[in-house]
């Protein structure tokens, strides 16, 4: 599952990230945002979890046909 994360100092001096920079919102694996906030607290902020997709039951629709005339 992914997380929206805002980060408050360089993920690359520390952890050698190459995406994000201070102020940046990233979307990043949730087991990784949770390692870095354990390791160093001020150096992101969670924004918000992605939530699942829903699939909804569709059906098809009936295939209608005008009449032919011969």
């Amino acid at each position: 599952m992914k997380v929206k994360v805002k980060w408050l100092r360089s993920p690359l001096k520390k952890y050698g990230l190459p995406f994000g920079y201070p102020g940046k919102i990233n979307l990043i694996d949730e087991d990784l945002a949770n390692k870095i906030a354990k390791e160093s607290p001020k150096m992101i902020e969670i924004i918000e979890k992605e939530k699942p997709v829903e699939v909804k039951d569709t059906m098809m629709k009936e295939v209608r046909t005008r009449p032919v005339k011969r």
